[in-house]
């Protein structure tokens, strides 16, 4: 490209879709997945940190617990995020 100039990908909505037998199989999974989010600027950001960092998805599920305990620890309960960071600590 003779002039190469910065794009921006328009945001896009991305929606999880469960079915109700779901949530009556497994209704701490369908909790988790109702209250999962991110931000489009989250979301470059850990992308853009997987590209700079030559990281596959699970490396980069790795940084995003460590670095963003405030995030996810708000779509599971309490109990799960003391046990998904003592996970963390003794890798």
């Amino acid at each position: 490209c003779a002039e190469p100039k910065p794009t921006m990908y328009p945001p896009a909505a991305v929606q999880s879709v469960t079915t109700s037998g779901f949530a009556e199989r497994a209704p701490e999974a369908f909790e988790y997945v109702a209250k999962r989010a991110f931000t489009n600027a989250k979301m470059n950001k850990l992308l853009a940190w997987m590209e700079d960092n030559q990281a596959d998805g699970a490396t980069a599920a790795e940084h995003f617990l460590i670095s963003d305990t405030a995030t996810w620890t708000a779509w599971v309960a309490p109990e799960i995020a003391e046990k998904v960071k003592a996970t963390l600590i003794n890798k």
